[in-house]
């Protein structure tokens, strides 16, 4: 099977697979070569088809996406408004970050082996 995954060009580092919750935000905040100080998961992030993983990249190149909660207080008594405010990151270009396809394969295991299960692998198709 055919997946796709978006990697730096100047570090060779994925997009990775989650961004935790106690990094502030999700891969918007994705900077590459700074994970180290923030929670992720290592694993590239997959996508099944290359729609998914060009459409990721144009939201990761349009910024960090934060959400600004207003309160307020009227006639009709308090509320709230949600904004989502994009930060502009100008040094994310297109040109460096490349679409990986990928090919992911499933190994059945051997009969009488231990342990009985499966397992997958990602390796970059040529």
């Amino acid at each position: 099977m055919e997946v796709f995954a978006l990697r730096h060009k100047p570090t060779g580092e994925w997009m990775p697979a989650r961004m935790y919750r106690t990094s502030r935000g999700g891969w918007s905040y994705w900077e590459p070569g700074s994970l180290d100080n923030r929670p992720h998961d290592g694993n590239p992030r997959i996508f099944f088809s290359l729609v998914s993983a060009r459409n990721a990249l144009t939201a990761w190149l349009r910024g960090e996406i934060d959400e600004e909660v207003h309160y307020t207080v009227d006639w009709q008594g308090p509320g709230e408004r949600k904004n989502l405010v994009t930060k502009l990151c100008p040094q994310r270009t297109r040109e460096s970050i490349e679409i990986v396809s990928l090919s992911l394969t499933e190994n059945p295991p051997q009969v009488g082996t231990q342990p009985a299960s499966s397992s997958t692998s990602l390796e970059p198709q040529p």
